[in-house]
């Protein structure tokens, strides 16, 4: 009995060591250093891109995204809601999710922007990448 009691013992610490005790930060830590605070207005083709969400992924880490204002144009934030550590970013803009309509009987395909090509959905294919400098700034990205 005593050879399983202590067999229990280790694999609960086993579990709570694999699995952590919760209060700590998960991911890397916050980028510190200057910032910007950045209004983007995104264009595909020449034309603006009205709807969607765009996202900055800076590679280490840190992403800043922002949905479309009804005017065309995304205020990017950091996790907390601030300006955005300066550097290079890959850019990616994302549709916004289609849910079915009342008494549908088949589920919506996945969800596009019109005249946005599937590639810009993921920073790893879009090949479209911006630099946020310090400051208060407006930026315009082509997706070409």
């Amino acid at each position: 009995m005593k050879l399983f009691s202590g067999t229990i013992a280790i694999v609960v610490g086993v579990a709570i060591s694999v699995i952590g005790c919760g209060g700590g930060s998960s991911g890397p830590p916050a980028p510190t250093g200057p910032k910007g605070a950045v209004k983007a207005k995104v264009t595909c083709d020449g034309k603006p891109v009205t709807s969607g969400t765009l996202m900055l992924d800076n590679g280490k880490g840190f992403v800043a995204s922002a949905k479309a204002a009804s005017d065309g144009t995304f205020e990017l934030k950091g996790p907390q809601g601030g300006e955005i550590p300066v550097g290079s970013y890959k850019v990616a803009i994302s549709p916004d999710t289609v849910a079915p309509k009342p008494g549908a009987t088949e589920m919506p395909g996945p969800p596009k922007l019109e005249g946005v090509p599937d590639k810009f959905y993921n920073v790893g294919t879009s090949g479209v990448a911006v630099e946020i400098k310090a400051g208060k700034q407006d930026v315009t990205i082509e997706l070409k």
